[in-house]
């Protein structure tokens, strides 16, 4: 049995299911473009419909029994083909919604006026216009609401004339007719009823309109910042991104350690594959042992803040490296600490002693060039110009030959000193 009720529920809410959606596809307006006011008083519309279309149906049947029963026919008539209209025209397709109101409207004013007129009941007929001016302020607008009160009023008070209702008591006299004062107790409490109830609703939609133009705004301002939001986080993210690059994989070793206490406290890979130390060995350290110098003298003479500075740094392996180090202060985990950029100019300080010592003995041959090339070659000089100016005998041209001799050969002596020290 409660299998059997399990079953027939979960039909029931599926067949429910269905009708909404069936009903929703028949009353949605084509339009793509609306005001807030219009999407929401079509949805309410819709609403309305999807309860109305059942519940009339039940109470179409209770009404036309009871109808036969009071041979009332004309009035069961009139609630068939109130009920068979209004079901073709929501159901229709080819109409707009808002045509679909209007006509809607139009249905139950004319149900209302024929209610009254078959019942010859101005009061049975009232509940259907109180009907007419409510969905008049919800489907439309203040001003229609309104100006259903007064189409309220006229039809009760021409009906209340036209049927001559018998007069009791006290009565009064409108253009030739006497109309009960009960009647007229009964049309003023209409208008009053009719009044209040279409002024509170008109005063609930227009707060509610105001309520969901400013949780529109509150959405699009929100839509607006969450775009930021995640604009921001998106920059932020390409900006980490690239940082994290610039520290991780550049090409120097970077180094951030506290300042205080000269701890390590981050280092990228090429710091690794430089200094030969782990990961685990360098945040172990303190930056002055790369140095191997004692703290007092790296915080005096080393760790300056945005500083250039030349200094020794040794690896693993006791290797010896000339650095050039870059460092500036920056915040670390909420700590104050320093990057220290590394750049090994071990190269660069080797080529410049090499080019000094080569300078050294450029100077060294220049110093030979016009020195001691000089006095060998000033002695031919001299000797030459005296063979000139003399006639020597044969054994002082036998000397001065030997002068020369050997004046060409610490020349040559000279010469081949300076090639060799060229080639050095």
């Amino acid at each position: 049995m409660r299998d059997y009720i399990t079953s027939f529920n979960a039909k029931t809410i599926l067949l429910w299911k269905q009708y909404q959606l069936f009903i929703t596809e028949r009353t949605r307006s084509e339009k793509q473009h609306q005001t807030t006011s219009q999407n929401w008083r079509n949805k309410f519309f819709s609403q309305i419909i999807k309860f109305a279309l059942p519940v009339g149906f039940l109470s179409l049947i209770a009404s036309i029994i009871i109808e036969e029963f009071q041979s009332h026919r004309l009035t069961m008539l009139n609630d068939v083909l109130a009920y068979t209209l209004s079901i073709f025209v929501i159901l229709n397709r080819k109409i707009a919604i808002e045509h679909k109101k209007r006509i809607g409207m139009c249905v139950l004013l004319a149900f209302s006026i024929i209610k009254i007129i078959t019942l010859k009941s101005v009061m049975t007929g009232s509940i259907f216009l109180l009907m007419f001016s409510l969905f008049a302020a919800l489907l439309f607008s203040k001003k229609m609401g309104f100006i259903s009160i007064i189409i309220n009023t006229l039809i009760c008070l021409s009906l209340i004339i036209a049927i001559d209702p018998p007069y009791i008591g006290h009565y009064f006299e409108f253009v030739g007719k006497k109309i009960s004062s009960k009647w007229i107790l009964f049309l003023l409490n209409f208008i009053f009823v009719n009044l209040v109830m279409v002024t509170i609703i008109v005063y609930i939609v227009e707060g509610f309109e105001k309520t969901i133009e400013k949780t529109e705004q509150l959405y699009s301002k929100l839509q607006l910042e969450i775009f930021e939001k995640t604009k921001n986080e998106k920059r932020l993210r390409e900006a980490l991104t690239y940082y994290k690059s610039l520290f991780f994989f550049n090409p120097l070793p970077i180094f951030i350690y506290d300042y205080a206490t000269l701890d390590i406290k981050y280092v990228n890979k090429t710091a690794l594959l430089d200094y030969g130390y782990s990961k685990t060995e360098f945040l172990g350290m303190k930056v002055n042992e790369l140095l191997r110098c004692d703290v007092d003298y790296f915080k005096e003479n080393i760790g300056q803040n945005f500083a250039k500075q030349k200094s020794e740094h040794f690896q693993k392996n006791g290797k010896k490296m000339n650095v050039e180090v870059y460092s500036s202060g920056i915040t670390f985990k909420d700590s104050s600490a320093r990057l220290a950029i590394v750049r090994d100019i071990t190269d660069e300080v080797e080529f410049l002693e090499a080019l000094e010592e080569k300078n050294k003995r450029f100077r060294e041959i220049a110093h030979l060039q016009s020195h001691v090339i000089r006095s060998p070659l000033t002695k031919i000089l001299g000797i030459t110009k005296l063979m000139q100016l003399e006639k020597a005998e044969s054994d002082e041209l036998e000397q001065y030959i030997k002068y020369i001799i050997s004046s060409a050969e610490e020349l040559d002596g000279v010469v081949k000193g300076i090639i060799d020290k060229t080639h050095e």
